[in-house]
């Protein structure tokens, strides 16, 4: 292909064809992650246009200039690029070069954190026949809904079977999503595979890419040591390629490994060093991440502060023997509803989302008012939804009110304990909770109580169920 592209970019052919040559070579080496030669192959096509008198290539050849223009980290330029040329192309019907430049909207709308465009784009790209994975997965990842993403990236991976470019650019993807959802065994399976393939090309982009998804393996392994090895290889890589975005992924990867092994000086160094490049990126998510986990890091260096909270655990009831029913299409949408719903329930009821547990969520509140209040608008929200679409899946709910011990973002302690207990103690569509948040959280009507053993805690725990239809 670079021969042919040699004569072309020599004068030996017709403007035509030498433009549908060196456009196939630069989707090539987009393909391969070959950006490097990539941006050589684009500066070599615009000095020949230059020398034709040629304003340059239609369409597709500005979908592959403005992708890689992305990888530099010109954001915002090689969005509108790809927007003018995805209109061109409309007009001609290029159906598959379309939908490569939505694909690519809607992942560098993702990065900037403008998650409905990104899915808007990326729906865009679907309808036209590009599949949508990894970006959509990793939006929803973005989103917190760790599940739902797993589903539509495992999916993904499975169905791709022929094309091991195609798998490449899917199994970092992967590995990510799998970590967040605890399945570090399945991680562990893609990088490997990923490493077979990295083997027989190994570009600087796909090599960077292996050791951020290798390290983020070894950090899930307990092997913080090794992993920080890995992502200062995978610096010094993605700066090489000249992917600012990535560089800075990995230093605040790098720098939660170097917390692992007790360098919080350095871990600071490099999480800072990351977020001014996220800031400048206009890297939304990104930015807020860090600017939590900096703030997080001073917290536990200042020691743990002990909160009152009412704590909150809810969970799907039969949530495997459902999602083989329902298939895992069906599933992802339940999935998605009963997320999006639940999380608005929580923030209106002014709880806040401490983290995702499997098939539900970990959420705290001030007052036990609040978080009784938010369980039965929960409850209530799922008959409705069941009454009008047929269906709504069954989710048991926990509350216990206590103090706890507060680090960061994150909340531990005997009272978490016992709320995760009580929480998986209660019945589908049932709101159980101790008599501690029965009695601040005043007039509720509940039934009579009972003493049931928790694990772990000495006394029994007084509970009711809360009554709420």
């Amino acid at each position: 292909m670079e021969e042919a592209s040699i004569a072309a970019v020599n004068g030996e052919l017709s403007p035509f064809t030498t433009g549908m040559t060196t456009c196939r070579l630069i989707g090539a080496c987009r393909d391969m992650t070959d950006y490097r030669r990539a941006t050589e192959w684009i500066e070599a096509t615009e000095r020949y246009c230059a020398r034709q008198s040629l304003t340059g290539f239609p369409g597709i050849c500005r979908i592959h200039r403005a992708e890689v223009a992305a990888v530099g980290g010109g954001w915002e330029q090689a969005e509108q690029e790809l927007e003018r040329a995805t209109t061109e192309l409309g007009a001609y019907n290029a159906t598959p070069p379309q939908a490569d430049g939505f694909y690519a909207i809607g992942d560098i709308r993702r990065l900037r954190g403008d998650f409905v465009g990104a899915e808007a784009a990326l729906r865009e790209a679907h309808s036209r026949g590009r599949a949508p994975q990894p970006a959509l997965a990793l939006v929803r990842l973005a989103e917190g809904k760790v599940k739902a993403a797993a589903a539509a990236i495992n999916a993904a991976v499975a169905e791709e079977t022929a094309d091991r470019w195609a798998r490449a650019r899917l199994l970092p993807a992967q590995i990510e999503i799998a970590i967040a959802a605890g399945d570090v065994q399945l991680a562990r399976t893609a990088v490997d595979e990923l490493a077979g393939i990295v083997a027989g090309y190994p570009s600087p982009a796909l090599e960077a890419g292996r050791q951020v998804a290798l390290g983020r393996v070894l950090v899930a392994e307990g092997d913080a040591a090794a992993a920080a090895r890995e992502f200062r290889s995978a610096i010094k890589g993605w700066r090489e390629v000249g992917a600012p975005y990535e560089v800075a992924r990995a230093r605040a990867l790098l720098s939660k490994a170097l917390r692992g092994v007790q360098n919080d000086d350095d871990a600071d160094l490099e999480l800072r060093a990351a977020l001014d490049e996220f800031r400048r990126l206009g890297a939304r998510v990104d930015v807020e991440a860090s600017e939590r986990e900096l703030r997080d890091a001073e917290d536990r260096r200042s020691g743990p502060v002990t909160t009152k909270k009412t704590f909150m655990f809810t969970d799907i009831v039969g949530s495997t023997n459902l999602a083989e029913a329902l298939g895992d299409q069906a599933w992802e949408r339940v999935l998605r509803w009963h997320d999006d719903m639940l999380r608005s329930q929580v923030a209106s009821g002014g709880g806040e989302i401490v983290k995702s547990t499997g098939d539900g969520f970990f959420a705290a509140f001030e007052s036990a008012r609040g978080g009784v209040d938010c369980a039965i608008s929960i409850q209530r929200a799922l008959l409705e939804h069941g009454a009008a679409s047929g269906f709504a899946p069954s989710v048991r709910i926990g509350l216990h009110t206590a103090e706890a011990n507060r680090r960061g973002a994150d909340y531990s302690g005997t009272a978490v304990h016992v709320a995760a207990r009580v929480g998986a103690l209660a019945q589908g569509g049932e709101i159980l909770a101790t008599a501690e948040t029965l009695a601040e959280a005043g007039d509720v009507s509940a039934s009579v109580t009972r003493q049931a053993p928790v694990k772990g805690v000495t006394a029994p725990v007084s509970l009711a169920s809360i009554t709420w239809s």
